[in-house]
């Protein structure tokens, strides 16, 4: 039986170069690698949108609250096995939340409720809970060009979202990955993986989804 994994996630999971703000091409993105990687058995299913945050929504950019559409998404790719939850950083903003002060501590917030949309769903096998992998996104480091415009002040505060998240994933027991212990940001905007660390991370999510499914 072929294992359906729905990636929900931001301009991550959307493929963001940050070279040129184009997208990179789906054998470069994590989401490929992860696909390559696992074979046939696995169907992974992308749905990154660049600014997504989790719970919140981007007074310049509209349709970025990933609640209003999480429970579509769910229903239009039912049924699901596991679901991969990658948001966070856009959180951070602080025009989002009108604050840098506890905004890990809000993103984390955000999760538990993407987790509890999720688990009403009913979108796992047989209308049961599919399983929920919460990744912890990478620091920040110093953002450059637009990024330096929109994460202001924010370097710190995404060095905490790693110990809130770990708290939710532990609370709702679910699976769980840091990926700030593996994963740097290009240099060039501060933020967005480059293919390198792209495929690092699909490298290490087929190795932790074959842990979990075993097949």
């Amino acid at each position: 039986m072929i294992k359906n994994i729905l990636c929900f996630g931001a301009s991550q999971t959307w493929g963001w170069n940050p070279e040129n703000a184009t997208r990179y091409p789906f054998d470069k993105r994590w989401t490929g690698v992860l696909q390559n990687k696992l074979g046939a058995n696995y169907h992974i299913i992308e749905e990154g949108l660049n600014g997504r945050t989790t719970v919140f929504d981007d007074p310049f950019q509209p349709g970025r609250n990933g609640s209003l559409i999480l429970p579509v998404l769910l229903e239009s790719h039912a049924p699901l096995d596991l679901v991969i939850l990658f948001l966070g950083t856009n959180d951070l903003k602080p025009y989002i939340q009108n604050s840098t002060k506890d905004g890990a501590k809000k993103a984390a917030l955000g999760c538990i409720r993407l987790i509890r949309l999720i688990w009403a769903s009913q979108c796992g096998p047989k209308g049961n809970k599919p399983d929920i992998l919460l990744l912890s996104p990478p620091w920040i480091i110093e953002p450059k060009g637009l990024m330096e415009m929109v994460f202001i002040d924010v370097v710190d505060e995404s060095k905490e979202l790693a110990k809130h998240y770990e708290s939710v994933a532990r609370n709702f027991n679910i699976h769980f990955m840091d990926l700030s212990q593996f994963i740097k940001p290009s240099p060039i905007d501060g933020i967005h993986m480059d293919v390198h660390n792209n495929k690092i991370l699909g490298e290490k999510l087929a190795l932790t989804i074959q842990e979990i499914y075993k097949i």
